[in-house]
């Protein structure tokens, strides 16, 4: 039983006072209801908030993942690209090398 200055904040979630913490994080989802006190539209409420959060998590993880590699391909692309402009010459200087060198 409660004692009587309690009595009022009795019932079947049980007697509570406001100095009471949730120090139970090993507690199932009943037993948490009870030490915090909630309804189950808290409950889902709460769930729903963790959900999302890990989702924008998990998001921002793979953003920043999709930028690095657009970086990474985008400085590829541009360096294979400087290479190949510079392929022209360097098959034309070849080929007079190899005309000067055999003579011709």
């Amino acid at each position: 039983m409660p004692s009587p200055g309690l009595s009022g904040l009795s019932g079947e979630l049980g007697p509570w006072t406001r100095s009471d913490r949730a120090e139970f994080y090993h507690a199932g989802t009943h037993a948490q209801q009870w030490f915090l006190r909630l309804d189950q539209a808290d409950v889902e409420a709460v769930q729903y908030a963790v959900k999302l959060g890990s989702w924008v998590r998990s998001g921002v993880k793979w953003a920043l993942r999709a930028f690095w590699f657009f970086t990474a391909g985008l400085g590829a692309a541009l360096t294979i690209g400087e290479n190949l402009q510079k392929l022209p010459g360097m098959i034309s200087g070849t080929l007079s090398a190899l005309r000067g060198l055999f003579g011709g």
